[in-house]
């Protein structure tokens, strides 16, 4: 970290980091998302991971826009290789980075890197809440809010409270510590490097949505099948390298091999005997989280049938906020998106196992979770921000 140091007088510097494949269609308004940050970042570093399309034209339109932009373009190597690059082509103190499909709300930078300059040059991570969007940057949906403070590895391990790789930042030292992203994986690799990041440091919530997730067809995500695989390479392998709770291991893994039965099920990424297998065994590694999905089904649909009866039968009601642009909406706004009974009881029971883990790295306990969205914040927010569409 050379001369900049980490004195109250001295502001750390952020590298943006943006791996990109084929964005020309998203990448404008993703950059466009980082040119009208409060707090400006030391420079932005796009790696184009062997594009076909325009997404290295489309970049070169921000150099005089951006400060310290770079456009990288390599042959085709996977986001994690992608990412890689642009870390070890940037130098700011912190890493934040940012898919080319995804949008930060203006005061992204500026609150989540207070969050992680608050927590301290050991903390693993800094996160916010987002809302998925579609592409014409509209809100369709919320992800469930797990507000965690402090060492929270266990109860990241039980729900992934961060849920995607536009909505977090890190210290460079502390990725230089844990490790890369692991390019070896073809998904997950957000999800591993948040895991090793919250073995060995706290991470901290700023509970305001500030990232627009978008929904787009042709992303890594909707390769349910890689990622349901990759999901569970990642956890066997993790289990390997840490010397984690087995019980805890076993609750991910459960996790992860039931849904790659309901990616069979519900998606056909595979035989009836592989989605039987993969039930079997997520069985085996958690009884009570398959009994629990099962009779969650069995109530759902239950109470649908006898609601289509009765005549009274409608689907889920959006909020007002639904179909609003992502910039017109106030971060602080929701509405209720609660998590299942189960993942609940999950993420309870894993804050014990965090505090056994504060205790061993001698840190403070961590802050007891709060599973709701917080009706009033105590810090200031700015509130909703008016950006002209083009």
């Amino acid at each position: 970290m050379g001369k900049r140091g980490f004195s109250s007088q001295v502001v750390a510097s952020i590298s943006d980091i943006v791996p990109a494949y084929n964005a020309s269609r998203t990448l404008a308004e993703t950059l466009d998302s980082v040119a009208r940050q409060t707090r400006v970042p030391f420079e932005v570093v796009v790696v184009d991971d062997g594009s076909s399309d325009d997404t290295v034209q489309v970049a070169q339109r921000y150099t005089d826009i951006l400060p310290r932009l770079q456009v990288i373009s390599v042959q085709n190597g996977g986001v994690s290789r992608a990412r890689n690059i642009a870390i070890a082509a940037s130098s700011g103190d912190i890493i934040a980075p940012l898919d080319a499909d995804d949008l930060w709300h203006p005061t992204y930078l500026e609150r989540t890197c207070a969050a992680l300059e608050r927590l301290g040059q050991g903390a693993g991570f800094a996160y916010c809440f987002w809302r998925g969007i579609d592409f014409q940057g509209r809100v369709a949906s919320l992800n469930e809010v797990v507000i965690v403070e402090g060492i929270g590895f266990y109860r990241l391990l039980a729900h992934n409270y961060v849920g995607n790789g536009s909505n977090y930042v890190l210290w460079r030292h502390r990725l230089q510590a844990v490790g890369a992203f692991d390019e070896r994986l073809l998904g997950n690799e957000d999800f591993n490097l948040q895991l090793r990041l919250a073995w060995t440091g706290p991470v901290g919530a700023v509970p305001e949505r500030l990232v627009g997730y978008r929904n787009s067809p042709n992303s890594l995500s909707k390769q349910w099948r890689v990622m349901a695989e990759h999901g569970i390479t990642m956890l066997r392998r993790l289990r390997k390298e840490l010397p984690a709770q087995p019980r805890a291991m076993d609750w991910a893994l459960s996790s992860a091999h039931l849904r790659f039965h309901f990616v069979v099920v519900l998606f056909g990424a595979g035989t009836w005997l592989e989605g039987t297998r993969h039930l079997l065994i997520g069985t085996w590694y958690d009884p009570m989280r398959t009994l629990s999905r099962a009779s969650a089904s069995v109530r759902y649909r239950l109470h649908r049938r006898i609601a289509m009866l009765r005549g009274r039968w409608a689907p889920q009601g959006a909020p007002d906020i639904s179909g609003r642009h992502f910039f017109d909406v106030d971060p602080t706004a929701n509405w209720p998106n609660p998590l299942m009974h189960f993942t609940r009881l999950r993420v309870q029971e894993s804050e014990a196992l965090d505090r056994e883990r504060a205790a061993e790295l001698a840190l403070p306990a961590p802050r007891k979770t709060e599973l709701e969205f917080p009706r009033a914040y105590s810090e200031s927010s700015t509130g909703p921000v008016a950006i002209t569409q083009q």
